[in-house]
């Protein structure tokens, strides 16, 4: 994970060249800023997901590796 300034297309796009093999593969959702991905990678998924309790069903790792951050978080900062 890494902190980007903002999510507009174009910080988006720097961030995938920048550290993303290009014969990677990429399942995202539907945002706009993720359009223009294909041009980068052999590989892009865009999924759409109109029942929002199946999120962690398509992106089983992203939702784990938030969780964890977010606890980690809570333990170091919770006397705070």
């Amino acid at each position: 994970m890494k902190i980007i300034e903002d999510l507009t297309k174009q910080t988006t796009q720097q961030q995938i060249k920048d550290t993303i093999d290009t014969k990677a593969s990429a399942t995202t959702d539907g945002a706009n800023n993720y359009n223009d991905i294909k041009d980068h990678l052999e590989d892009h998924n865009a999924v759409i997901i109109k029942d929002k309790s199946k999120t962690s069903e398509i992106l089983p790792w992203v939702h784990i590796a938030i969780s964890n951050a977010k606890r980690l978080l809570l333990d170091i900062y919770h006397s705070h």
